[in-house]
């Protein structure tokens, strides 16, 4: 049956209208613009298609054309390959690899040819496609093209926020190129992907090629920083200001603020101002560049708050009810003496923000809040249960002691004990302030007959103290042994201890009668009352 050419004519007529409506406004405008010759405003209408509709060709494939037109090869290309990795008709699809293939011809780039064409053929067979396949399979270094490779699965990767494997995929291309950008966008990832420890792996070995590398001694810095080690964090940070490209005031600028906060954990107050002065300056020369963010403003608070004792010059940059907001309370309830409300504020952000993961934690500053509270509160069953119920270990470097130590000279804690006061003082002299947190947790969990987290504290710090080898310390360490081996109905073993601790210090007899573990076993052995209780001229001497 034939057709009314009239109809035909109708049809056509139709379904061009269709396509030409059907394509978007951007698509319709951008088109007239090229016509026109008015590339610059074409680029702009296809730019509008992609933010519109990212995984559809056209925009990718008509903003190729126009940079081509405009004789931008390199730009124009890398247009018709986004066009080939998205939704697009087969036809155009077919045009945008022509693009591609017909530019690495002409350059000779044989690694990219043999990419592209070895992809036509997956789409569609073509013996055109495939002549210049095997020149490219001919001429390309297998090598380069196996790090391409590589590239592009870690990109599509990372594109897909599958970002262990992306990581693991830059680590082969390390292994391939010994390139060390690849391990430092590797230790990147494994970040991205919560593998904290494997990603500061990945940064020290990434150091032992490139000592050097600012990014690497960063991101190694924050990790020491965070993890209460602001020792080795300063060193890093230093080795990257030595490194950091000088016109790269982005990054300088995060530098700083890390830096700022390092100082401050070291007790260095009059340098940590010198380093928010810098940043003022930084952000006076390029204030277009970088925006003052909330750690800026968190910095500037802490800076006040412990160099003039200004809690509220700074309190209004920082938003209510917030991470940083309960800290500054925090810090204005240590210096104001309000141990009531510093009770309630330390609780509220212990319940509260107990797993934050900020930029900048304040892990040290709890730390030393938390044995303050312990020490204040340690009459109060109820406040020290509900202390040493959210959080039951110290981190294992704690460090930048100034807020303890300016809250331990207000005022005397140990007014009264059952281990005598004097003796646990003299203890405490001995010690870094970093030992001295631990003992002080030691002591406060045997104050409230807590023995299981009593034995779990020991046990977490014996092997560091009893390596400072020093007598008084470790007849504390024997005493407090003996009373977890009574708690854990191990007699003899208790004994030895006990005898142990008497030998290094004598006064531990005295001290030993006041505990109620031990007052109990006196009474039932005899070989426990000798020891206790015999005196000889050595401890009536001592005594």
């Amino acid at each position: 049956m034939k057709i009314n050419p009239y109809i035909k004519f109708i049809i056509f007529f139709i379904l061009m209208n269709h396509y030409i409506y059907s394509q978007s406004v951007n698509i319709r405008e951008g088109k007239k613009a090229f016509a026109k010759k008015d590339f610059k405003s074409a680029i702009e209408y296809f730019n509008k298609e992609i933010q519109t509709s990212p995984n559809e060709c056209y925009g990718y494939y008509y903003l190729g054309l126009t940079y081509e037109r405009m004789s931008e090869k390199e730009k124009a290309i890398q247009q018709f390959q986004n066009a080939i990795k998205v939704q697009c008709p087969n036809e155009l699809k077919e045009q945008a690899y022509w693009k591609i293939i017909n530019y690495y011809r002409f350059i000779e780039d044989w690694e990219n040819l043999y990419i592209y064409t070895k992809s036509f053929l997956k789409f569609k067979p073509n013996k055109e496609v495939e002549k210049y396949y095997h020149l490219a399979e001919k001429n390309h270094n297998p090598e380069r093209l196996a790090i391409k490779d590589l590239l592009n699965e870690a990109a599509q990767l990372e594109e897909d926020k599958k970002y262990f494997q992306a990581a693991k995929k830059y680590q082969e291309l390390f292994q391939t190129t010994k390139n060390v950008v690849y391990l430092v966008k590797a230790g990147n990832l494994y970040k991205k992907a919560g593998e904290n420890h494997k990603a500061i792996e990945i940064f020290e070995n990434a150091l032992q090629y490139d000592p050097n590398n600012w990014y690497a001694n960063y991101e190694l810095a924050l990790f020491r920083y965070n993890n209460g080690n602001p020792k080795e964090a300063k060193k890093h940070i230093e080795i990257s200001y030595k490194n950091i490209p000088k016109d790269d005031v982005k990054n300088l600028y995060i530098l700083h603020l890390l830096k700022g906060m390092i100082l401050i954990n070291l007790e260095q107050i009059e340098q940590a101002q010198e380093i928010f002065n810098r940043i003022d300056e930084l952000l006076k020369k390029h204030p277009k560049q970088i925006q003052r963010e909330k750690n800026y403003y968190i910095l500037a608070s802490f800076i006040k708050v412990l160099k003039d004792n200004n809690y509220s010059a700074f309190q209004k940059y920082i938003e209510k009810e917030n991470f940083e907001n309960h800290l500054l309370q925090i810090i204005y309830d240590v210096q104001s003496q309000n141990i009531e409300g510093l009770y309630e504020s330390c609780i509220d952000f212990l319940e509260n923000y107990q797993t934050n993961n900020k930029f900048i934690t304040y892990s040290n500053f709890i730390n030393q809040i938390y044995i303050i509270l312990l020490l204040n509160e340690r009459n109060n069953i109820n406040h020290t249960e509900k202390l040493l119920s959210l959080k039951n270990e110290l981190i294992s470097e704690p460090s930048g002691n100034i807020l303890l130590k300016k809250y331990l000279s207000y005022k005397t804690f140990l007014e009264s004990s059952n281990l005598k006061e004097n003796e646990l003082n003299l203890i405490l002299n001995e010690l870094s302030y970093e030992n001295f947190l631990a003992v002080l947790l030691i002591y406060n969990t045997y104050q409230i007959k807590d023995y299981k987290s009593l034995e779990k504290y020991i046990n977490q710090y014996r092997n560091k103290l009893q390596n400072l080898n020093q007598n008084r310390l470790n007849a504390f360490l024997y005493f407090i042994d003996s009373v977890i081996g009574l708690f854990n109905n191990q007699i003899d073993e208790g004994y030895k201890h006990l005898e142990n601790a008497i030998k290094l210090n004598p006064v531990y007899k005295t001290i030993a009668k006041e505990d109620p573990l031990i007052q109990k076993i006196i009474q039932e052995e005899k070989q426990w009352k000798n020891l206790v209780e015999s005196n000889t001229f050595l401890d009536i001497f001592t005594q």
